[in-house]
């Protein structure tokens, strides 16, 4: 299998989460301890979530069926990952799938492209495949930019959060003081 897709796919999945989902609802998403679908349940859930990509896949199982196998099971892992993120944020499971689209009808293309035997086809097909290639990069270059806002929103914050102890930092130590030497009443301390 080729490495750069299964990077790829798990990198978008990653990005995609991350960029679009609050902090809060990332903690939410079990997203390492997600077990992948059953093939059955992955090929349920593209059929009814994405059956352009079950129809790309299906045809990459005509051409090279070790890639469409391996493919296959990389999709498993993502399917449980977009499950969690279809409710959540549903702008970023359609964004999800539409670069998980291009991902697959990339590889599709590269192997028509092996394929043909015309001079004319290899030249439509490298056309093709120039085309997904520059959409599949401006996307993840949209994801990586929305992950970077984020991040320094998340980094402004805990500025702020750090500055304002800093102001207070005298009142904090004699609250904390306080706590460790005050007798403990568990039944009147608050909730």
């Amino acid at each position: 299998m080729k490495k750069h897709l299964f990077l790829a796919l798990i990198c978008m999945a990653v990005i995609t989460l991350s960029s679009t989902a609050r902090a809060s609802s990332l903690h939410e998403l079990e997203i390492l301890d997600s077990e992948p679908f059953s093939l059955t349940d992955t090929t349920r859930w593209l059929a009814e979530y994405a059956p352009d990509i079950l129809e790309d896949l299906e045809e990459i199982g005509k051409i090279d069926n070790r890639l469409y196998e391996e493919i296959y099971l990389i999709a498993a892992e993502e399917v449980a990952i977009a499950e969690q993120v279809r409710d959540l944020d549903p702008d970023a499971f359609k964004d999800f799938l539409e670069t998980a689209h291009m991902e697959v009808r990339t590889e599709l293309t590269a192997l028509r492209y092996q394929q043909a035997t015309s001079t004319k086809e290899k030249k439509r097909l490298k056309a093709e495949l120039a085309e997904l290639t520059e959409k599949v990069f401006d996307a993840r270059m949209n994801e990586h930019t929305a992950m970077i806002k984020d991040i320094e929103a998340e980094l402004e914050e805990l500025k702020r959060t750090r500055d304002n102890r800093a102001k207070h930092r005298d009142r904090i130590i004699e609250r904390r003081i306080d706590d460790l030497t005050s007798p403990s009443y568990p039944d009147l301390e608050w909730w």
